[in-house]
């Protein structure tokens, strides 16, 4: 991964850590809490709704809302971080020139990256004409047609996800391909339902794909193999030529 592919990664986690930020402060309660320290004393705890309104005192009985309220600050100093962050990294973006790009007019292929998941690495078994292995039959062809296609793409890369609780989650999609400086196409396929571990481990990445803002048609891709493990070459070329290509 190259300077450039670092700034996009971070990026793209950034809009989607804020993303969850403004969600989860619309269940919020209103107002901020402003606390007061004076000596030899516990801070005292107030809220203030507008500067209009005399500030309502919070005591024992309202740990609940100071916490929330302590939270909402929280969410909020996120807020305004990635607010500030985010514009600076599309500028990265926009304006950095790579030393490599003076080599532009030398054709060498499309750009391929090989898979970066630890998992079960000793899978990894059948070779493509892109020079890189994959783990199914399935993935060989999308990729064989990818490289016939001239597209450039990742296999297995690395992404930094959300959770339903604000956490970092880290998955592999099966392919990712970069249709511009912001935007970002996964494509899974899936090629052993019938298994119980497999199917419970997509179902998840699935989920949290949809809380990311990874769904289809806009910027997810899914197929499967066949229930006898038949495989569609033409229905490939199809997603390749008629979704892909016109979005680079």
């Amino acid at each position: 991964m190259n300077f450039i592919d670092n700034i996009r990664n971070e990026l793209e986690i950034e809009k989607s850590s804020r993303d969850l930020f403004y969600k989860a402060l619309e269940g919020m309660p209103e107002g901020r809490l402003i606390t007061k320290c004076r000596s030899n004393s516990n801070p005292e705890h107030y809220l203030r709704l507008s500067s209009s309104v005399p500030l309502q005192y919070l005591g024992s009985n309202d740990k609940d809302l100071i916490k929330q309220l302590q939270q909402k600050k929280e969410y909020e100093n996120q807020l305004k971080a990635l607010n500030n962050n985010i514009p600076l990294l599309e500028r990265v973006i926009t304006k950095y020139i790579s030393p490599d790009s003076v080599f532009s007019d030398i054709d060498s292929g499309p750009q391929v990256h090989a898979s970066q998941n630890l998992y079960k690495k000793n899978e990894l078994i059948y070779l493509t004409s892109a020079g890189i292995y994959v783990r199914s039959k399935g993935e060989a062809i999308i990729i064989d047609i990818l490289w016939q296609r001239r597209i450039p793409f990742y296999y297995e890369k690395k992404l930094m996800l959300f959770d339903e609780n604000g956490q970092k989650v880290v998955v592999y999609p099966d392919i990712t391909i970069p249709l511009s400086q912001k935007e970002l196409l996964l494509w899974e396929h899936n090629g052993m339902l019938s298994n119980d571990e497999y199917r419970r481990r997509n179902n998840r990445k699935m989920e949290l794909y949809f809380l990311n803002g990874f769904y289809q048609p806009k910027n997810l891709i899914v197929t499967a193999d066949g229930p006898n493990g038949e495989f569609s070459i033409p229905d490939i070329y199809r997603v390749v030529d008629g979704l892909i290509l016109p979005q680079l």
